[in-house]
């Protein structure tokens, strides 16, 4: 297909479309929409919020970075409610009630005539009573923030009107709770409030600050100046819509901060080859874990108002709140995760954790498309929480790794270069994958799930290095391939085959089946009736 020059953003917020040919679009900095529109595009969205629509093709989208703090501020310099003078963008203005006034008149007021600042200014009789301004602030993301602010009261009397400006936030837009009363009592000063200790929930897209005046009367006055939201976390949350083909969603941990922010994905309507997200790690020792939505709203503090309303998988990196949460999935038919080789030579310092926890049968998610491609480090994967028949295959890539959870013929463990694999899975009478379910789902008629697996023996396979091979309780198949294997079958009835090199394979219980092949060879049979054969060379065989 013809490929067209990059199409790039600014450091604004845009808008960009693709042609009809294969576009790279970089939305770069800003909040930015993405469309590719026709063609096999590839949409990068940068930092930002930004809202990637792959359109027609096979597309490759990915959302970007996130930021790991945020300022909001406004220092009234102008006679404007839109006034920003913060890192970030504030976005909505001040939106005032209760006042008849504009924003130079009136008894709230910015304009140059004051100073510069958020001023309330009393009235005849007391009639300034319930009169507010307010502002909306985007903290989704945030995981702690803080609201600044100076303030100067002038002859403020508390009495029975108990003259004040009082101060409220919300997390959501929706329920406001008190965080700081100016009134006769309290002289002017620095505000610095750690708004974690006020309200419930998650921080949202559309908490507010509000300010609320109470029976100033002629001749009271409050300044407000200075005024910022500093919060930290984990901020630029994408939309990503990979529409029509077969598209590649990527969210990547980056070899330095910041990681991509958390995207909120929806592959659309799919080929043959299905939707697929990619997970690339870094080189620290992470722990992901991929929950189903039922899954992680069953993890304590986890609720249901922080996830989109069609979210089927979630997906976490280094716990299991909100907080770390990466990616929202709907409608994606594979996951891929890549772990990064350490940066510290080798050992469990870089080792990965996956987690596999929930039921995937409801989701949109493919019988035979989990797949792990670990580091050279000490890698762990965990599938004791996974409830369905979905195939996951592990490659460990080197490093002393562990499978833990239940053994089952449709997994698939690949051991290259010399990797130790201990393997404690155990077999769980009944819970074979039946060839009768086909698992159907309810969102297009394109989610062909190759449900019909074959129950075979499960397998563990060696590279072309010195491996060390472990099997569990039950029947075991390991074969060593090329090098000098070190074969452990555990209990169970088990088939080792060394293949070439000097093996040594130890049976372990029960009656096993021990195999060296080529070279100088040592089989220990264990307890039990085994059949060993040391194939050629100089072997040693111990029944």
């Amino acid at each position: 297909a013809p490929v067209a020059p990059p199409i790039n953003g600014t450091a604004a917020a845009n808008t960009l479309n693709g042609t009809a040919n294969a576009d790279t679009i970089n939305g770069l900095g800003g909040n930015d929409v993405l469309n590719g529109l026709a063609n096999n595009d590839v949409l990068n969205g940068g930092e930002g919020a930004d809202t990637l629509n792959g359109g027609d093709g096979n597309d490759t989208l990915t959302g970007g970075t996130s930021a790991a703090a945020v300022n909001n501020a406004d220092n009234f310099d102008t006679a404007s409610q839109g006034n920003s003078n913060g890192t970030t963008a504030w976005g909505p203005d001040w939106v005032e009630s209760g006042d008849s006034g504009g924003v130079t008149t009136g008894q709230i007021r910015i304009d140059a005539g004051n100073n510069n600042v958020l001023q309330f200014i009393g009235g005849a009789g007391n009639d300034f009573n319930g009169a507010q301004i307010q502002r909306s602030v985007d903290l989704l993301g945030a995981t702690g923030a803080t609201l600044n602010y100076t303030f100067a009261p002038t002859a403020l009397d508390g009495g029975a009107d108990n003259d004040s400006v009082t101060v409220f936030f919300s997390r959501d837009g929706a329920t406001f709770v008190q965080v700081d009363v100016i009134n006769s009592t309290t002289a002017g000063a620095t505000r610095n409030i750690d708004l974690n200790l006020f309200g419930s929930g998650p921080f949202t897209s559309n908490a507010a600050v509000r300010f609320v005046a109470s029976s100033l009367e002629a001749g009271d006055s409050v300044n407000i100046d200075n005024l910022s939201i500093n919060a930290t976390g984990s901020f630029g949350v994408d939309t990503v819509n990979g529409d029509a083909g077969d598209d590649t969603i990527a969210w990547n941990a980056n070899a330095a901060a910041p990681t991509d922010g958390r995207d909120i994905v929806n592959g659309g309507l799919e080929g043959a080859v299905g939707d697929i997200f990619v997970v690339t790690g870094n080189a620290s020792a992470e722990t992901y874990n991929v929950y189903t939505r039922t899954a992680w709203l069953a993890v304590a503090g986890n609720l249901a108002a922080n996830l989109n309303a069609n979210t089927e998988i979630v997906v976490t990196r280094n716990g299991s709140n909100n907080a770390s949460v990466i990616a929202e999935l709907n409608e994606i038919e594979e996951i891929r995760i890549n772990g990064v080789d350490p940066a510290a030579a080798t050992g469990s310092a870089g080792g990965d954790t996956f987690n596999i926890i929930g039921d995937f049968s409801g989701t949109s998610l493919r019988l035979n498309t989990i797949t792990i491609d670990g580091s050279s480090a000490d890698d762990v994967v965990d599938i004791t929480g996974l409830a369905s028949d979905h195939r996951v295959v592990f490659t460990s890539n080197g490093g002393a790794d562990t499978i833990r959870g239940e053994k089952r013929s449709q997994d698939v463990v690949n051991v290259t270069e010399g990797g130790t694999l201990n393997d404690t899975r155990v077999t769980s009478g009944g819970n074979d994958p039946d060839p009768e379910d086909d698992h159907d789902d309810d969102h297009d008629t394109d989610h062909d799930h190759d449900d019909e697996e074959e129950v075979e023996d499960v397998v563990l396979t060696g590279g072309s290095g010195d491996d060390k091979l472990s099997g569990g309780s039950s029947a075991d198949t390991i074969k060593g391939g090329s090098g000098d294997d070190t074969l452990k079958g555990r209990s169970g009835n088990d088939l080792l085959e060394g293949g070439s090199g000097d093996d040594v394979l130890s049976g372990g219980s029960d009656n096993d089946t021990l195999k060296g092949g080529s070279g100088d060879d040592e089989l220990n049979g264990g307890s039990g009736d085994d059949v060993l054969d040391g194939g050629s060379g100089d072997d040693t065989l111990t029944g």
